[in-house]
């Protein structure tokens, strides 16, 4: 059933920022800073700490003394800290956007209006990057059957054909620049916790349709994107094991808690050797140790899945899900490997 929003909960809606920071203080600082020169005000602008570093959170608050500071006793994860920023939050629309992202003027604006749109939950806008601004970085969201997301127009030109210029419903969007409307994330439970980061967004995107609502895309709406600025401190993507680890285990719940019990058991010898692949990965790279490790994590997110199945969903975004053969799953895995390397030797 679709859901709708009452004209009064629309009339003239404040909007709250969330921030997270990790280790990026003149990041943070750049991004807040753009939040301030918007067109549509920014009611408040919340920055919640995942227990930085001392000499980080000093420079935070040395340089954002005007602003909203939270800090955590433990690093709990974009999806952990964007809830608790929410729960800070008195705006009506909540944005979250990346610490390594900013904005232009109207940016905020062009996002309100279609929220407003009485049957939408969320709006995700054009990303670009930010050392390219005619490349795309994020923006429409697919979804394949062994549950990888991906943004189909990443680095292609802004004026490409194949690149949607109107606003439109997309599958999901990117965590990395969302206005959500807070009742709304509020109702379904806002980001899963068991999701550190990553494949949060996706997750969330598919309870809201499944709740009745719709994500739009909208490519009038502008934000600028640093190359993963916000986590490759911490990060060592040569070996990348944190990454393959928390997107493996994440995809293994989100799998068994939202895709047809009927799709899964159709796919399952290739999911199977999807995860082998990365599991040997990590055994290749960190050790039997680790593999063993996240093994055992995707099991129990597995089950945890199953658990939180719920009946009588809107299951149409099943539609949206594309196959892929084998051979271009390989070649997926391959790519991946490509770009784990290369995003190595650019940071060296």
């Amino acid at each position: 059933m679709e859901q709708t929003r009452s004209e009064n909960a629309t009339h003239s809606p404040t909007v709250s920022a969330v921030i997270i920071n990790y280790n990026t203080a003149e990041l943070t600082k750049r991004c807040v800073d753009s939040l301030e020169e918007s067109a549509y005000p920014i009611t408040e602008i919340l920055v919640v700490d995942n227990a930085s570093d001392e000499a980080d959170q000093d420079k935070l608050t040395a340089s954002l003394s005007h602003t909203d500071l939270h800090f955590l006793s433990e690093n709990r994860g974009f999806a952990g800290g964007c809830n608790y920023g929410v729960r800070k939050a008195t705006g009506d629309y909540i944005f979250f956007l990346n610490s390594d992202a900013v904005i232009i003027s109207d940016t905020v604006t062009k996002l309100v209006e279609d929220l407003k749109l009485s049957s939408v939950g969320a709006v995700v806008p054009q990303v670009r990057l930010e050392h390219d601004h005619d490349l795309i970085d994020k923006g429409i969201g697919a979804l394949d059957e062994l549950g990888f997301g991906w943004h189909p127009h990443h680095l292609r030109p802004v004026g490409a054909e194949e690149v949607p210029d109107e606003t439109c419903e997309t599958l999901w969007g990117s965590g990395c620049a969302m206005l959500v409307d807070c009742a709304v994330f509020d109702e379904l439970g806002g980001f899963d916790e068991d999701f550190f980061m990553y494949v949060e967004d996706l997750e969330f995107c598919l309870r809201l349709q499944e709740d009745g609502w719709t994500v739009l895309y909208e490519p009038d709406s502008v934000v600028f994107h640093g190359f993963s600025q916000s986590v490759k401190q911490k990060v060592d993507y040569g070996k990348n094991s944190f990454q393959i680890y928390h997107q493996n285990i994440n995809r293994a719940k989100m799998l068994t808690k939202h895709f047809p019990l009927t799709l899964l058991a159709k796919g399952l010898p290739i999911l199977i050797l999807s995860f082998l692949y990365w599991n040997l990965i990590l055994a290749w790279r960190d050790g039997i140790v680790q593999a063993t490790r996240a093994f055992s994590c995707e099991l129990q997110y597995a089950v945890r899945g199953l658990r939180e199945r719920e009946a009588g969903r809107n299951m149409e975004w099943t539609t949206e899900i594309q196959s892929k053969s084998f051979a271009e799953y390989v070649g997926i895995g391959l790519d991946k490997e490509d770009f784990y390397k290369t995003v190595k030797d650019d940071n060296e």
